[in-house]
């Protein structure tokens, strides 16, 4: 009874940590019409557009660069905390004589930092919010679900079923 206590638990933190890496991970295609130094998120072409579309000031755009650049970094090392947790957890799972009590450190301490990630993800769209009028958060928002769908996600950045798009519609 007990070791299968323990397999339940190891598939569904297996299966928490296998979802929210992959969501934050995304696909390999970037983000935008053209990747950028690190092969992900727009181009500053692609960028550049989009600030003509909305209407962004001078100011405005200082300001977006700006928190793009503070988030590329925070992210960067979110990221490359998920990336040792991850594999601490995996060694905690195949270590000879596993607890559910070990286990359970090493996917606390991935689970943490996967809600750092969402955590300046928020900050990320809370800034970019503040920065922007009402009007162009609104613009931009629509933009970024039309280009959503045309990649095939749900506007969650998940990808969709087929036929899901209807029955979100409805």
């Amino acid at each position: 009874m007990r070791n299968k206590k323990i397999m339940l638990l190891v598939a569904v933190v297996m299966l928490f940590a296998w979802s929210s890496v992959a969501q934050a991970r995304g696909n390999d295609r970037g983000h935008g019409d053209g990747p950028n130094i690190e092969g992900r998120g727009p181009g500053e072409e692609a960028i550049q557009e989009m600030h003509k579309r909305l209407g962004v000031t001078e100011e405005q755009a200082v300001q977006l660069k700006a928190n793009r650049e503070q988030q590329k970094e925070r992210m960067k090392s979110l990221k490359e905390q998920v990336k040792e947790k991850r594999q601490d957890f995996k060694e905690a799972l195949e270590k000879e004589g596993a607890t559910e009590a070990s286990v359970e450190v090493a996917a606390t301490a991935l689970k943490d930092v996967q809600a750092s990630l969402v955590d300046e993800r928020t900050r990320s769209v809370l800034s970019v919010k503040s920065i922007l009028t009402l009007e162009q958060y609104e613009n931009f928002n629509e933009k970024m679900g039309k280009k959503r769908s045309r990649e095939g996600k749900d506007g969650k950045g998940r990808r969709q079923r087929p036929g899901q798009e209807d029955e979100d519609r409805e």
